[in-house]
């Protein structure tokens, strides 16, 4: 689910950022998903020597984020590789110039930026998904219709280790709200 909550449009960006970073975004949901709704975080190119360069995963690399505030992208399956990954993207950031140099803004910063869904299929990944992005960048996720969903995806909360009442609110409830401008 890619969502704007605001009008980008009233924002200054560059239009050759907007359109890098859509089209990129696009192309690797696509590629990800046969669509543009929802997306899992992995890429395909992560076996190449340009994985961590802007044009592979535009949303660390391309400075579009930078400018598109208001932007919210909500991220499928826990966000994929990417916050398990966090800490290597930033060691790119700080060491590699073709990985900063459209963006100051640290991959770590960036992040958090991001919404995901809890459907991770693993206690221990979710419990390191809250403590990376917290549990108000989390919202529950089903993977309706699809076969690989949870039968009781509320039951698989109580798996997480020394999940909050508040933690489980926020997955459960106020996240969603808050992505629907309800919150």
């Amino acid at each position: 689910m890619i969502g704007l909550n605001g009008d980008i449009s009233s924002e200054t960006v560059s239009e050759s950022k907007k359109s890098l970073f859509f089209s990129l975004l696009t192309r690797n949901l696509a590629a990800e998903t046969g669509s543009t709704a929802t997306a899992s975080a992995t890429t395909h190119s992560c076996a190449t020597r340009d994985f961590l360069k802007p044009r592979e995963w535009p949303a660390f690399g391309s400075g579009a984020l930078d400018e598109l505030s208001r932007l919210r992208i909500l991220i499928a399956h826990g966000g994929g590789f990417a916050p398990y990954q966090i800490g290597r993207f930033g060691c790119a950031h700080r060491n590699r110039s073709s990985v900063s140099i459209n963006t100051k803004t640290s991959p770590r910063d960036l992040l958090r930026r991001f919404y995901f869904d809890a459907l991770t299929h693993d206690p221990k990944s979710l419990r390191l998904l809250i403590d990376q992005v917290g549990p108000n960048h989390i919202a529950i996720g089903t993977d309706n219709p699809f076969d690989m969903g949870y039968q009781g995806p509320l039951g698989e909360l109580d798996k997480v280790q020394n999940l909050t009442s508040d933690e489980r609110e926020c997955i459960c409830c106020r996240t969603a709200e808050s992505l629907l401008g309800e919150g």
